[in-house]
């Protein structure tokens, strides 16, 4: 009885465990690369809400480099910009249709870059990410 008992309790558990489908997979990628074309469908709903998701992602990316390995962070993303001007950057980088499949990660490295280039005198508000003493 007992054997049985673990032996059910196993199968669920592979059963559970088993691959993903295609559809399923899909939804995993769009989570972890979440592109131009999810980008663009925020702009759909409330102006509002939209510039909220697209602040808290914009944020969570460099934040999350930064924390991860600083010195690489440092390289790829250029801090010296507020995260309302890369959102406006974002948002113009994916009017391109072009642009529409690469991931917002990928797309915040290009747009620092070439934000470094122009070395933009006066952001409104400079993103930081110092602990506060």
């Amino acid at each position: 009885m007992r054997k049985s008992l673990y032996l059910l309790i196993l199968a669920a558990t592979l059963a559970s465990a088993a691959p993903a489908s295609a559809q399923d997979q899909k939804e995993d990628a769009a989570v972890l690369f979440f592109n131009g074309l999810q980008w663009n469908e925020l702009s759909q709903i409330d102006e509002q809400a939209a510039t909220t998701v697209k602040m808290f992602l914009v944020r969570g990316i460099y934040e999350g480099a930064f924390v991860m390995d600083p010195e690489r962070a440092l390289s790829q993303f250029y801090p010296n910009v507020s995260y309302e001007d890369l959102i406006f950057a974002l948002d113009k980088f994916y009017r391109e249709f072009r642009n529409l499949k690469t991931p917002v990660s990928y797309a915040l490295v290009m747009i620092s870059r070439d934000l470094e280039k122009q070395n933009q005198p006066k952001p409104r508000r400079l993103v930081s990410f110092e602990s506060p003493s």
